[in-house]
């Protein structure tokens, strides 16, 4: 294994995060609701995506920096929209060796 794939293969991958900045990577500047909807979309209906999942880690990946978050005011109404900066794309990459690597390592092992 090379150096950058010594890290822990136990380690849990954050499904719900990194299903998040991959269709942020796609749509920018999203709302929730349109990221609960292209959530059910990528997955043919498989996965609903809950308020109570989404918003808490939409707001954690904001205050990490990860996520830069907009208002949009339309009427009376605001709408928050979402999008990667920079270290949210680091992040998604980081995300997906890490699957990667668990996928060659161990699950392609595990399902053959």
């Amino acid at each position: 294994m090379s150096e950058t794939s010594k890290e822990n293969i136990l380690e849990t991958v954050p499904i719900v995060r990194t299903l998040l900045l991959f269709l942020l990577k796609d749509n920018p500047k999203s709302s929730g609701y349109k990221l609960i909807n292209l959530v059910k979309e990528f997955t043919d209906g498989r996965i609903k995506l809950k308020t109570g999942t989404l918003y808490p880690e939409l707001k954690r990946m904001v205050e990490e920096g990860i996520l830069i978050q907009e208002e949009q005011v339309t009427g009376k109404r605001i709408a928050y929209l979402y999008h990667l900066n920079e270290k949210g794309e680091k992040e998604f990459k980081k995300l997906i060796r890490a699957i990667k690597i668990k996928k060659e390592v161990l699950l392609d092992r595990l399902i053959e």
